[in-house]
Formats: C-alpha cells, structure tokens, sequence
C-alpha cells in the first residue's frame, strides 16, 4: 500500500479573494493557512475553501507562535510563504511614497514573518512599479531638466522665473529610480541569509488575455533560489492570447452580471 504523507504547510499573507493561492493550487501547492484583514474576502475565502485553516485580521499582529498555534501547534517546517502585500504604495496611480507608507511597510512585515517561520521557500509579489520606486518620490514637474520648455516660454514672454533650472536641486540617492528595492534587499532580505531571484512578469508571455505586469520574488533557505518561469507565449513561441480568444464564446451567452447598471453604463 501506499504510504500516505502529510501536505506540505504553505502557508499565505494577504490573501486577498485567493488569486495568488488558486495559482498555487493549480501548480500543486495547495495553502493550507491564509491571512486576509478584510471581512468580505475572508467570507469568500470560507465559502470557497472552508477546510482551510483562516487567520482573519492585520498581517502585522501575527507572530510565528500565532501561525502555528492557529495549525493546532504544527511544529514543523514551513514549506512555502507566500504573499502580496498592498501595493498602493508603489503604483503609478497613488502617491508613491513606498516604504513610508504604512502600506508600503507591510512588505517589511511579511519579511519579519518570513524571519520567524524561516520557511523553506517564499514568494513574493507586488505592482511591477516597485522595481523601480525611490524611497522618496520627488514630483516630476520639480525635477532637474523638466522647467526647459516653461522657462523658455517665460524668457520669451518677458517675463522672469521664480526658480530656474540650474536651482533646481539634483536627486538625491533616496530619489532615484530603484531606490526602494535596493534598501529592502540591502537592509530586510540579505540579513535573512536567503538566496533570491526576482524580476517582473508579464502576464501575457504566460498565455493569459492582457499585459499584466507584477514584480516577482522567489526566495529559498537551503538551495539556490528557483529561476523565474520562462515564457511560454510571445516571439518565437505560442501566440498570445486575445480577448477574444477568452470570451468570444460568451457573446451569445454571456451569462449573470454581465450587463452594466445604469449607474455604472453612464461612465461609457
């Protein structure tokens, strides 16, 4: 007979509706333990997988005693951490203040959780922006080299600026691009002593309908961290999928909730 073994513990933060833990599931890394601080997704997350172990509230109050208590007192090894904690911080649509923003410091909680657990692997993921966030953002209308156009049309006016180009102060290393990570690697993730690789992917260079951009971290304890995937869509390899290659099929029936309110249809 076979023998049975236990699942691996893997374990999620900010699990969200679960899109980053049904992506491990379908690559056979079923979570057994998720965290989620917003009621309506840990009522999804019961109601879709009731048999997992749910931890709700801030990721910032867990501790490794916690987590493993929560597991009845597992005490063995963490297989895999997994999470993507909020990224607002880092996109292009808010106020990029990274790591100063309480939101942006969550990445340094699930680092902390990492450090406690010391799980065999982890896998972090984010906004792509955060590859390239400063840790101070400086607004690009106050940079070096963008008042040329305003100061010659002024010039031109006869009229005088309150602040030329060569006052305008020079970035300083806290502003610059890329700045964010370099601290986090340099200050947070080395002095856990795990190898890493990280990059951003794209989405549909794995055959999903869109450009989806997300910065990716892979981190292992023991061995050398895994390779990023390779892609499997694009030049030279298989087509990109299209929209409608994903949802021509629907447009005879498209099913429930596909049609705007009119509160929502007014917008387009």
């Amino acid at each position: 007979m076979p023998v049975k073994t236990k699942p691996r513990e893997i374990w999620t933060l900010f699990s969200g509706a679960m899109g980053l833990d049904i992506g491990l599931e379908q690559a056979g890394l079923k979570p057994t333990l998720v965290n989620e601080i917003e009621k309506v997704y840990c009522q999804t997350i019961q109601l879709n997988r009731p048999e997992l172990t749910l931890i709700p509230g801030d990721a910032a109050a867990l501790t490794e005693k916690s987590l493993r208590a929560a597991r009845n007192g597992f005490k063995g090894e963490v297989f895999l951490l997994a999470g993507g904690p909020p990224c607002q911080s880092y996109s292009s649509g808010g106020k990029r203040q990274a790591l100063n923003d309480p939101r942006g410091g969550l990445v340094k909680e699930f680092f902390r959780i990492v450090d406690e657990v010391r799980p065999r692997y982890f896998v972090m993921e984010n906004v792509a922006n955060l590859a390239t966030a400063a840790l101070l953002h400086r607004p690009i209308e106050q940079r070096p080299g963008k008042r040329w156009s305003l100061k010659s049309y002024e010039k031109s006016a006869g009229q005088q600026l309150s602040l030329l180009d060569d006052e305008v102060p020079a970035l300083q290393p806290e502003e610059l691009a890329g700045s964010a990570i370099r601290a986090l690697v340099r200050d947070v993730i080395m002095p856990l002593n795990y190898r890493i690789n990280f990059g951003v992917l794209d989405a549909a260079d794995y055959g999903a309908p869109q450009h989806r951009l997300r910065f990716i971290m892979i981190g292992s304890r023991d061995l050398p961290a895994p390779a990023l995937p390779r892609p499997t869509h694009g030049a030279g390899l298989l087509p990109r999928a299209t929209v409608r290659d994903a949802i021509w099929h629907l447009q005879e029936n498209p099913g429930p909730h596909s049609t705007y309110t009119p509160e929502v249809a007014r917008f387009f």
